[in-house]
């Protein structure tokens, strides 16, 4: 037990590539720094920039190999030779790797320059990979300054970092600088699954195995060397018998069923259902931030697959693509971006000091109670009722229910509204006529139970809305809509009570809103 376990090798630095073939995901660097490498063009320097994880530590070995293999300098070093071998396991003495973070003074940097000007001990080059190098001090990048200037014939550089912002542009002119991207959601999966095929010892059910890999990879968030460390990590954790629980378990994610039941309670307006998820999460110890941050994941990829359709810049697997799609399609814009705005005020009060688990139920009760977004373009489009007249020639005045849209507008009955920072906000309505409103919304703001039972004040309401509407009298507009509001959404009367209307003018219909407790929520409807 002891010789195997001194013998283990993490999948990270086991199946680290070795060659620029076995390159995941950068292509374009791997194909510049051969061409260099055949022409014997080679720089004096290098800097790799990049996410973690994705490959610039590597590179710069490879790089080395190539420029020290004893079959001559050749971007297919042999990695059979003493200096392949040695640059391997980091043994060999003309390839010197620096930590930056540790490497910081000016003091390094002059030991350093002793050693610059030495000739390699066995290899055609020396080569310096210094990682991290933004975390230089900025006199230790002023001391490297005069050597990248002048450097030995027989010395290359390669300078590693995930921040190329904060190298000087004194240093990085005199670079050759190479961007890394963030590795594929496909790359990452086949590469696990190539990895899976090759470790023998390693099982998993092959009904779970794309859900397994597509998990790890999308948590991995491109970098190539945290999905290792994620699989080497399950496998060990399921003693080589993968399963789609434990690593869900591992990096307590919640599944995508559980994120299509907290979308579809929200649209069903069940606060129940809602509040029971909340409870199953708590108690199997799911991280409430996380969920969160998945569910903003999960109605960003259905936004995009809403506004886009196939085109929409998503990294999925197919069925999971077009699962997202067929979801899409049966809620609304302005649904999702309600949705989606509370979450994202959500995520941003979870980094305070009151629970978690209260925000996030305050939050479903929100969106399943009170904060009803309503399309106001399927308004606009409602029938008109009959006998509404006004004082000047427009389209309600015949009771004609069609609208005029000016090109951009989008239907938008007051314009775009940004919420005030002190004192009224004023906005005006797009170019098209004022409108009025039918007393039946939209079958998505069904009316209340209590709505529904005849009343006397019920049947005072309806001459009201049948009365004539003066449409050069804003107060008469707005008291129009606040009945109408009352009648089929009663909370939201207290709510829009605070938007005092100002004029009508030709096709601006101009209101203002307050700052208040409820300004959110009167914006968010008025939009």
């Amino acid at each position: 037990m002891g010789k195997k376990a001194a013998n283990y090798q993490v999948f990270s630095l086991k199946w680290r590539p070795q060659t620029f073939d076995e390159v995941v995901g950068q292509d374009v660097v791997t194909d510049a720094l051969r061409s260099e490498i055949a022409q014997g063009r080679i720089a004096n320097a290098y800097i790799f920039a990049g996410p973690r994880g994705v490959g610039k530590t590597s590179i710069a070995r490879i790089l080395a190999k190539a420029l020290n293999c004893e079959k001559g300098m050749t971007p297919e070093p042999c990695n059979t030779c003493r200096h392949c071998k040695g640059i391997t396991v980091g043994s060999d003495m003309d390839v010197i790797e620096i930590d930056g973070a540790s490497y910081t003074g000016v003091d390094n940097i002059r030991d350093l320059q002793e050693g610059i000007n030495l000739a390699p001990f066995a290899a055609r080059k020396k080569v310096y990979v210094i990682d991290e190098v933004h975390m230089l001090s900025q006199s230790a990048f002023n001391a490297l300054l005069k050597t990248l200037e002048e450097p030995p014939e027989f010395v290359t550089f390669v300078f590693a970092t995930t921040e190329p912002h904060k190298i000087p542009e004194t240093i990085r002119s005199r670079c050759q600088f190479f961007t890394f991207n963030r590795i594929s959601v496909s790359n990452i999966i086949t590469q696990l699954d190539l990895i899976l095929s090759k470790e023998k010892q390693v099982k998993v059910q092959k009904d779970e195995k794309a859900k397994i890999l597509e998990a790890i990879a999308l948590n991995a968030e491109g970098s190539m060397r945290d999905a290792e460390v994620t699989l080497d990590q399950l496998v060990s954790l399921t003693e080589g018998e993968l399963s789609l629980e434990a690593t869900h378990k591992l990096l307590g994610l919640v599944e995508s069923e559980v994120l299509l039941q907290v979308l579809e309670s929200i649209r069903k307006r069940d606060a129940t259902k809602a509040l029971e998820i909340v409870k199953s999460l708590v108690d199997n110890g799911r991280d409430l931030q996380a969920f969160v941050r998945m569910c903003i994941s999960f109605l960003r990829d259905v936004m995009l697959l809403k506004a886009s359709g196939k085109d929409a810049p998503l990294e999925l697997p197919a069925d999971r693509i077009s699962r997202l799609t067929e979801l899409a399609q049966g809620v609304s814009f302005p649904f999702l971006l309600n949705v989606l705005n509370n979450f994202f005020m959500l995520e941003e009060k979870m980094k305070g000091t009151l629970p978690e688990r209260f925000l996030l139920e305050f939050t479903l009760i929100k969106l399943t109670s009170i904060d009803r977004s309503i399309d106001i373009e399927t308004l606009l489009s409602s029938e008109i009722p009959s006998g509404v007249t006004g004082a000047s020639s427009s389209p309600l005045q015949s009771g004609s229910s069609s609208t005029t849209k000016s090109p951009g507008n989008n239907g938008d009955m007051f314009g775009s509204l940004g919420q005030s920072t002190s004192g009224p906000t004023t906005s005006s309505m797009p170019d098209h006529e004022p409108r009025a409103f039918h007393d039946t919304l939209p079958a998505s703001a069904s009316p209340s139970p209590a709505a529904k039972t005849a009343t006397v004040e019920e049947d005072a309401q309806e001459e009201s809305l049948s009365a004539p509407l003066n449409i050069d009298d804003p107060d008469s507009v707005w008291e129009r809509f606040i009945l109408l509001m009352s009648q089929k959404e009663p909370i939201m009367q207290s709510i829009l009570k605070d938007v005092t209307p100002e004029s009508i003018n030709k096709n601006v219909f101009r209101i203002r809103v307050f700052k208040n407790a409820h300004s959110e929520y009167t914006l968010s409807i008025i939009k």
